[in-house]
């Protein structure tokens, strides 16, 4: 009698046991402990690297930037058309920083710009006056063309940047100058003449896509795609400083370098 009360005791233990670690285990799939973005998978206590707290900082500030538009009352539709435009414009020019193209943060919030391009495109076209209407596109278009020279850099040509080789890093150069020159202009894709350091980076700039070019042109064994690559993003930063150097003149800050105006460029 006593050893069939401790074989059938045991066995409610055992069926008790067997629950627990069910509920346990259903618990588990429905609510994980740890949130598996922000555990450092090679780290046994589940610390963020740096560039894992860089990456969920960002990604989180840049997730407000569509509901900043929720702080304001505007007046009528014009004047939320205008404050979409510059928002855009300015979350564009954020990545853009004094001596570099911020990739990496642009590449988190591709998301958020598209977003931010839907809004504004939707503000435009709920506009009735012509005349402001066709203002707010010329600036919306603008903030388009920045967008995807970012996007191209990124997609199609940023691989290249971690590379030793001297062509690729070259390239990259070039590539990185592309979308640095884009914050010479102001929202109206004009030269931003508020800027009194204009003309130094300008020139600055040519000079060092001289320099490039020689140096690419020295090497040898080059791939075909690469060189055209070069050739190509050589060619655009040439069209974008020849009209950022036409606002120049035409503003009469030519005579401040002492040169010719027969001159095509510095």
């Amino acid at each position: 009698m006593n050893l069939k009360i401790a074989v059938f005791s045991i066995t409610l233990f055992s069926i008790a046991v067997h629950a627990i670690f069910v509920y346990e285990d259903k618990n588990a799939s429905v609510e994980p402990r740890h949130n598996p973005v922000f555990i450092n998978q090679h780290s046994a206590v589940g610390i963020p690297t740096p560039m894992e707290e860089a990456t969920q900082n960002f990604t989180q500030n840049a997730t407000q930037i569509p509901t900043q538009k929720r702080m304001y009352s505007f007046a009528n539709k014009t004047q939320e058309a205008e404050y979409s435009v510059a928002l855009l414009f300015s979350h564009l020019r954020s990545f853009i920083m004094q001596d570099k193209f911020d990739d990496l943060k642009f590449a988190i919030s591709v998301e958020i710009s598209r977003k931010l391009f839907l809004d504004t495109q939707k503000a435009i076209a709920t506009l009735n006056p012509e005349h402001e209407k066709t203002i707010l596109a010329d600036k919306f278009a603008f903030c388009r063309h920045i967008f995807r020279v970012m996007e191209q850099a990124c997609t199609t040509l940023r691989p290249y940047r971690f590379s030793q080789r001297t062509d690729l890093k070259l390239l990259d150069s070039v590539v990185d100058l592309n979308v640095r020159l884009l914050a010479m202009y102001n929202e109206y894709g004009l030269l931003d003449h508020n800027d009194p350091d204009s003309i130094r980076k300008l020139v600055h700039y040519w000079q060092n896509l001289d320099f490039w070019a020689a140096d690419f042109q020295d090497l040898v064994n080059v791939p075909d795609g690469i060189r055209y690559l070069f050739k190509d993003q050589k060619a655009q930063a040439q069209d974008t400083m020849d009209d950022l150097w036409s606002q120049v003149k035409d503003q009469g800050k030519w005579r401040i370098l002492g040169r010719s105006r027969k001159m095509r460029h510095p």
